[in-house]
C-alpha cells in the first residue's frame, strides 16, 4: 500500500445520514495508508525536529496510520473481528491515537493483553453526544455485542449540534459551523459556555451508555487524561492527569509536540506513549 501524506483537518461541519455507523469526520480516509494525519502534519515534524532536543524519541520512530474501509484507525477490517470476543472503543482524536501508533494507544494495550479483538471508533472533536450517537448506531448493526466498551471523555466544552441534516462541532477555540448559515447555534454555543449546560449533558450522555450497557451486560470504563476536567471531576472516570509530567514531552506527549502552546496547560499536543501505556494499566487493574 503506497504510504501518503495529507494536512486536511478540522472542516467541521458536514452532512451526515443521523443513522449511519459509523459517523466520521470528512477529515477522516478510508483504505488508506499515511505517514501524518491530522494534526500531526510533517510541517509541525520538521519543525520539532530542529528544535527539540536531540533525545526526543521522534527523531528515530515513524508513525504510521491505517484507516480501513469503514475509516477507523485500524488495520483489522470489521468482518475480520471476532464477534464473540471484542472491545468497543470511543472517543475523539486522542483515543484514535493521534500522534503515536496504533499499537501504542491504550485502547490496544487493553485488547492486546486481554487476547481480544478490538474496534476503534475514534473522531476529532468526538464528544460525548457524538460518541453516544455513533455507539447506539452501532448496536443496530453489530452482529453480537461487544465485551467491553472503553468511552474516552475528550473536555467538556466539545459539543455537538445537529441541524439541516449537518453536524455542527464546537469549542471554546473552534467554532466551526458556518456563521451566517447556523448564527443561532453560534450565539446559542457561546451563551451556553456561561451554564452548566455541558456538564450536565455530558453526564446524561454518559448515562445513556452506561445503562445500555448495564441492560445488555457489556463492561463499561469511563476514561479520560484531562483530570481536571469539570465532568470528570463529577464522575467515576478513570484519569490519568496529563499535567504530572509535562516537562517529559516522550512520556506526555505525542509527535504533535507544540513547545510554545504548552503555558502550564494540558493542551500542547495530544497523549504521548506513557500516557497511554498508563491509562491502559489502569483500565486493566478496573476489569
Amino acid at each position: 500500500m503506497n504510504v501518503k501524506t495529507t494536512s486536511a483537518y478540522l472542516d467541521l461541519n458536514w452532512k451526515h445520514d443521523f443513522y449511519q455507523w459509523p459517523l466520521l469526520h470528512p477529515s477522516i480516509p478510508k483504505s488508506t495508508q499515511l505517514k501524518f494525519w491530522a494534526t500531526d502534519s510533517e510541517s509541525l515534524y520538521e519543525k520539532n525536529k530542529a528544535t527539540v532536543a536531540a533525545d526526543w524519541i521522534y527523531h528515530n520512530k515513524d508513525i504510521t496510520y491505517n484507516f480501513n474501509s469503514h475509516g477507523l484507525r485500524q488495520q483489522k477490517e470489521l468482518a475480520d473481528i471476532n464477534p464473540d470476543n471484542y472491545i468497543y472503543a470511543t472517543g475523539g482524536c486522542i483515543a484514535m491515537g493521534v500522534g503515536i501508533n496504533e499499537e501504542e494507544r491504550y485502547t490496544d494495550i487493553v485488547a492486546n493483553t486481554l487476547g481480544m479483538d478490538l474496534i476503534t471508533w475514534g473522531s476529532p472533536l468526538g464528544s460525548l453526544k457524538f460518541q453516544t450517537i455513533n455507539f447506539m448506531n452501532m448496536l443496530n448493526v453489530a452482529p453480537k455485542l461487544p465485551k467491553i466498551v472503553i468511552a474516552y471523555h475528550a473536555p467538556y466544552a466539545n459539543t455537538i449540534f445537529y441541524s439541516q441534516d449537518e453536524f455542527l462541532l464546537y469549542t471554546k477555540d473552534i467554532l466551526a459551523a458556518d456563521p451566517e448559515k447556523y448564527p443561532h447555534h453560534l450565539e446559542a454555543y457561546k451563551a451556553l459556555l456561561n451554564t452548566d449546560y455541558a456538564i450536565q449533558e455530558g453526564h446524561l450522555w454518559r448515562h445513556i451508555m452506561k445503562t445500555t450497557c448495564r441492560s445488555a451486560g457489556i463492561k463499561f470504563i469511563d476514561v479520560s487524561f484531562f483530570a481536571d476536567d469539570p465532568y470528570v471531576l463529577e464522575s467515576e472516570t478513570l484519569r490519568v492527569d496529563m499535567r504530572k509530567k509535562m516537562d517529559d514531552i516522550n512520556y506526555t506527549w505525542a509527535r504533535d509536540y507544540k513547545m510554545e502552546a504548552l503555558n502550564g496547560t494540558p493542551y500542547a499536543s495530544h497523549a504521548g506513549v506513557g500516557m497511554h501505556k498508563e491509562l491502559g494499566e489502569l483500565i486493566l487493574k478496573h476489569l
